[in-house]
């Protein structure tokens, strides 16, 4: 569909990884500036395809709005809409409070070495098993990062500030003809007894609403399914997001 790319970039958003905490509200639209700047002071130079996972589906989509001659591909892995988002109901509100709780105690956690004593008993694997399949040298930074307070204060102030990220999006719901890979998981959260608690049946209706709705960004979105993977495809089916680069940059 396109030509090949000469480099291939990560970034981190402010506050996780190495990068510094960011003073001003992680909003989609500081986010988006943030990236631009971080592209031009790198020398990193256009035309780019913008992988965006989760929330990060967000700053891609609003980024392809604002510098659309910079942009000739995007995949989004198990993206948010801001529409149903913007509606959701009593339990899926109660339930973003919960993990906003959960990071405001996680900031504690991290700064009293629990988490990274976790990560060292290896809990974060237990968990999410997925995790095992990545090289040591390529695990061992992100789990220092999610060791680390700013990573957790970087995620609770983000889905505090979700619905006003949520109102500068709806001005990018018209992408053109840019050709979209639109990746959907088979589940948010894999069932276990774990997640027993959670109102599943709601979060995969507005999961699925939302996928209705990116699909109508583009008169070029394709979606892809990730068949054996929840929300995070990136560490349960990667293979599944290389293969839809690749078929970004193979010309039709």
């Amino acid at each position: 569909m396109i030509a090949p790319l000469a480099a291939v970039c990560w970034c981190d958003r402010a506050g996780y990884g190495w990068s510094d905490v960011s003073r001003r509200s992680p909003t989609s639209a500081h986010q988006v500036t943030s990236l631009n700047t971080a592209l031009i002071q790198a020398h990193i130079k256009p035309p780019y395809i913008l992988i965006g996972n989760s929330l990060g589906s967000y700053h891609m989509r609003l980024y392809a709005h604002h510098f659309p001659e910079k942009v000739i591909g995007m995949v989004l892995t198990d993206g948010l809409h801001e529409k149903a988002l913007l509606k959701m109901p009593w339990p899926l509100r109660a339930l973003q409070l919960i993990f906003f709780s959960g990071f405001v105690i996680s900031i504690l956690g991290s700064a009293l070495g629990i988490i990274r004593l976790a990560a060292a008993l290896g809990l974060f694997k237990a968990i999410k098993p997925q995790l095992q399949q990545f090289p040591a040298a390529h695990l061992k930074p992100i789990l220092r990062s999610f060791s680390r307070p700013k990573h957790w204060l970087t995620m609770a102030r983000e889905i505090a500030q979700l619905n006003v990220s949520g109102h500068q999006l709806q001005v990018a719901n018209d992408l053109g003809n840019l050709p979209i890979i639109n990746i959907k998981a088979r589940y948010f959260f894999k069932p276990s007894w774990l997640t027993k608690w959670l109102p599943s049946a709601s979060i995969e209706a507005i999961r699925d609403k939302m996928h209705r709705d990116l699909m109508g960004l583009s008169t070029q979105c394709v979606q892809l399914s990730a068949d054996k993977s929840s929300h995070f495809v990136w560490t349960d089916q990667p293979d599944v997001i290389v293969h839809a680069v690749q078929r970004l940059l193979t010309p039709a």
